[in-house]
């Protein structure tokens, strides 16, 4: 397949003129692109402008099989240049003026919402490290796009495509988006086109980025399919995209080969083009003042829209400031596009989280740390208009401590305002949450429709929190600087990660639900049992009641049934009656199907154990999860045989009970006073006809039998004794063939 390259000009050889030519270090491109007129300083132009290689449209997803994970022995750290780290001057360590150390004001009980939905995402079927966990939510569909493979769900978590290799969405497509598939992925939803997009870089020349637009708001149809050539010599890093009307922007760390960096870039994208799978050109700044690593772009939160031709925002992580720059762009008269900034917005005194090192973050059992990446902010930097003023909220971690020994990391959040929109951003609140002695980093942080806000992260200690997630919230009207509606859990971990590269991360998101614009969804990794790094992924949905007052959530369900039943046997559990529809979960994911107030199986197997919940839905508003109801599937006993010796004597008399069972711990019998083994016996004294229950009780449940005595009472009881009538008394009798008789006695019903 031929491609045609977009080729980077030298903007010091050309003036008002469109030409071919090269740009130092862009060796090799082929195709002309137009250049802006003139050469003005400092970030007033782009630093050059391109097309995409290549562009076409591909076969509706669902048509494409998924490429499987490749075989792997050993796991493999995903590639980072040397040179990304720690930025800036040590400072002197101080304490955080703006910590919030408890969980509720008081210590109240926590009110943060349980999940909603909550079910594993993609695991590591590649064997590499870290998973770059990422994903966003539509009005159908949730689509998690990790190193290095995507998967597709629906809102209730059942998988609809995947999981595929990332690469299997350029299946067809030629070129290094086929052939590659080296991570760093976004998956993003286009709230203004109900569009979705995926993309992830090119590590090895020709470097640049694979970008692909749903051709419909079903991610499993077509794809308008897009590769951008950045440069043959600069590796593109840490590549992080944003939504907004007149650009898909893109913000990414630049390295010469591996190491050298050679500053951020910040990238737009023609959106309006490849929204209709047209040829698309992207412009390109390089910020020099400031920090020379990670911005983060905007990204679009709700329906509002920010103010006409409004700029997108980027915000860096400086040593003291929060950093904003804005990047408006023409793309009619691309001389016109401007990239301006910062803004040095002062925060409170930090430090650093993990300054010179990766083995960081301490786990249970194992002296290697995790890596903390305080050197960042953490995506997404999400935006949201609120007619009156816009805000932007986003994280970075933190150390608490003041030394090697005292090391404590926290999430550091910030909310800037513009008031009124379009107006000079300026900070408006921050905090840093470390509510207690567990580390909390890698976080995310969103807003919902009334501003209440959500932020997701990582736990771990070095004591008994395993790598986890859980996350916190505050309400709108909360105190500014808190996050006080206490803590809940997405999913606890119950192993240590014990690769020597220390990789965490590098980025976790949370979204917020563009159906209800109050349902927040986080994603991230957490550690199953402890390994080399055996993580696995975990998507998770709650929102706070009060968003909208349009919709409050119902109480869970609780769930009855049995907890054990036997191989092959059937069962049923029943959830709380009064919703309009169920989804059942069995042990965190979702059952296909079962959406009725019971669920069960005919023949239960060994696939049916586990903790089941439910989850109920009234007037389109969905409980939490029901607390958890265990069964198992296990051995049943048997009981082979129970009998009375003899069943039938006159009273008073004695009998003896015996039996033999399988599968059996203990056996009782009603009316009879102790426990007993599985197999034996026991004599009984009985007075009058007596019916005896055996039960014999195991690991998998109980099984029961039967056994009576009838006691025939003597004369004077109700019956006359019979008199023998042949032979007579003191009869001398043959040896054989002797006959009895006995007068017949009214009301007998048989003779002994």
């Amino acid at each position: 397949m031929l491609f045609r390259v977009a080729h980077f000009l030298n903007a010091s050889s050309v003036v008002g003129t469109r030409v071919r030519g090269r740009r130092p270090g862009r060796a090799g491109a082929l195709l002309g692109a137009m250049l802006l007129a003139g050469v003005l300083p400092g970030a007033a132009q782009p630093a050059w402008i391109g097309r995409d290689v290549h562009h076409d449209v591909s076969r509706p997803l669902r048509e494409i099989p998924p490429i499987p994970p490749r075989p792997w022995t050993t796991i493999r750290e995903m590639p980072e240049p040397l040179g990304e780290g720690t930025e800036g001057q040590p400072r002197p360590p101080v304490n955080d003026p703006v910590a919030q150390r408890d969980f509720t004001p008081g210590d109240a009980p926590s009110v943060m919402p349980s999940p909603i939905v909550n079910f594993d995402g993609v695991g590591n079927l590649d064997g590499v490290y870290p998973p770059d966990t990422n994903g966003d939510v539509g009005p159908n569909h949730y689509v998690q796009f990790i190193n290095v493979h995507f998967q597709i769900f629906s809102k209730t978590g059942v998988s609809l495509y995947g999981p595929a290799a990332g690469n299997t969405i350029w299946s067809g497509f030629g070129g290094p988006c086929q052939a590659n598939n080296d991570g760093d992925p976004i998956a993003l939803y286009d709230p203004m086109a109900d569009r979705w997009i995926m993309s992830q870089f090119v590590a090895s020349s020709p470097y640049g980025q694979c970008v692909a637009v749903s051709q419909t708001a079903d991610p499993t149809g077509a794809w308008y399919r897009y590769f951008f050539q950045l440069s043959t010599t600069v590796f593109y890093d840490y590549p992080k995209l944003g939504v907004w009307p007149d650009g898909y922007y893109l913000s990414a760390n630049r390295f010469g080969g591996t190491s050298s960096t050679t500053g951020p870039a910040a990238i737009v994208f023609e959106r309006s083009k490849m929204l209709q799978g047209l040829a698309a050109t992207y412009q390109e700044f390089h910020p020099t003042n400031g920090s020379t690593q990670t911005f983060l772009p905007a990204d679009l939160d709700g329906a509002m829209l920010p103010p006409a031709d409004a700029p997108n925002y980027f915000a860096h992580r400086g040593s003291t400031t929060l950093d904003v720059w804005k990047f408006h762009v023409d793309w009619t008269t691309p001389n016109n596009s401007t990239f301006t900034g910062p803004t040095g917005l002062p925060v409170a005194a930090y430090n650093q989280l993990c300054a010179g090192t990766r083995s960081c973050i301490p786990q249970p059992g194992t002296s290697r740390g995790l890596d903390g990446l305080g050197d960042r902010l953490m995506f997404r930097l999400a935006y949201r208009n609120f007619g009156d003023h816009e805000s932007l909220v986003v994280t970075h971690s933190v150390d608490l401590g003041t030394n090697q020994a005292t090391r404590h990391a926290g999430v550091r959040w910030y909310e800037v305002r513009a008031t009124p929109p379009g107006a000079a951003p300026g900070l408006y609140q921050q905090g840093t949450y470390a509510p207690d002695a567990t580390q909390r980093w890698l976080g995310s942080v969103a807003m919902d429709r009334d501003g209440n806000m959500a932020l997701g992260y990582s736990v771990s200690d070095g004591s008994s929190t395993f790598p986890g997630i859980r996350y916190t919230g505050r309400l709108a009207g909360d105190a500014l600087g808190t996050m006080p509606q206490g803590e809940a859990e997405v999913v606890s971990g119950s192993g240590s990660q014990t690769g020597s590269a220390s990789r965490w991360g590098d980025y976790a998101m949370m979204a917020v639900d563009p159906t209800d614009d109050c349902t927040f969804w986080f994603t991230t990794e957490y550690m199953p049992t402890t390994g080399t790094a055996p993580w696995k992924t975990r998507i998770g949905s709650f929102r706070f009641p009060s968003c909208g007052n349009a919709c409050t959530p119902p109480p869970a369900p609780s769930i009855s049934g049995p907890n054990a039943v036997c191989p092959s046997s059937p069962f049923t559990l029943t959830a709380t009656a009064g919703y309009d529809s169920y989804q059942w979960y069995r042990s965190g994911s979702p059952i296909s199907g079962a959406t009725s107030q019971s669920y069960g199986v005919i023949a239960a197997g060994a696939g049916d154990q586990g903790s089941y919940t439910v989850t109920g839905t009234t007037a389109g508003c969905a409980s939490s999860q029901s607390a958890g109801h265990t069964l198992t599937v296990q051995s049943c006993p048997v009981i082979n045989s129970f009998t009375a010796t003899p069943s039938v004597l006159v009273a008073p008399g004695s009998s003896t009970l015996s039996w033999a069972t399988s599968n059996t711990a203990s056996v009782t019998i009603s009316g009879v006073a102790g426990t007993f083994g599985a197999n034996g016996s026991t004599g009984v004294s009985v007075s009058a006809t007596t019916n005896y229950t055996l039960t014999a009780t195991g690991s998998g449940g109980s099984a029961t039998a039967a056994a009576t005595v009838n006691v025939l009472s003597p004369g004077g009881g109700g019956f006359s004794a019979p008199a023998i009538t042949a032979p007579t008394s003191g009869q001398v009798i043959a040896v054989s063939g002797v006959t009895f008789s006995w007068g017949a006695v009214s009301g007998a019903g048989g003779y002994d």
